[in-house]
């Protein structure tokens, strides 16, 4: 199962197989055949798009811990959630700044448009507080509030959304409804 040709320790492996085990059983018992299936089933399936789906020794090697995800114990969330934060994060405001390029994908460019609510009413000015009010909130999700860099990156972001909205994000505006709706005649008293 495991190709010990590409420097990985089996009995590292092994170790590990049996403190995930070991913890589930003490703490989850309930769901340890959840996680097994999983396990099994991810390693299997890992490449569906592939010609060979089964994920490589190391690929499986890490779903031995990286499962443990669906066994819904807070304190190994909150331990996933500080790992992964940073890369997700970085992936959505990386989605941003791309939906922003005026040659990038258009669906990227709707995808925004509607998650800041954009209505042919809407101003850049409003778009960018939008979007700032979305990233604070993608901060706290991904758990990474206190990191600068990203602060720095989410203003940079609102900065060009406001400079270039009427040419990147305007054009996918949601008609707005209030101006869409027809007219009430005031009927005669």
């Amino acid at each position: 199962m495991f190709d010990k040709g590409n420097g990985d320790s089996d009995d590292g492996f092994q170790q590990q197989l049996c403190l995930a085990v070991s913890f589930i059983q003490t703490f989850h018992q309930d769901k340890l055949e959840l996680w097994v299936k999983g396990f099994v089933e991810e390693s299997i399936t890992a490449y569906s798009s592939s010609t060979d789906s089964t994920s490589c020794s190391k690929g499986i090697k890490e779903r031995v811990v990286t499962g443990l995800r669906g066994i819904e114990d807070p304190a190994l969330d909150q331990l996933f959630a500080q790992a992964e934060g940073p890369k997700l994060m970085h992936k959505w405001l990386q989605y941003c700044s791309s939906a922003l390029n005026p040659t990038g994908d258009t669906k990227n460019k709707q995808r925004l448009a509607q998650q800041l609510g954009i209505t042919a009413a809407t101003t850049g000015a409003e778009a960018s507080a939008t979007f700032k009010s979305l990233a604070q909130k993608k901060l706290a999700e991904y758990q990474v509030q206190n990191a600068q860099d990203f602060k720095t990156q989410i203003d940079t972001t609102a900065e060009m959304i406001a400079e270039y909205y009427d040419t990147t994000l305007k054009p996918f505006a949601e008609p707005d409804k209030r101006s869409s709706l027809p007219a009430v005649s005031n009927p005669a008293r």
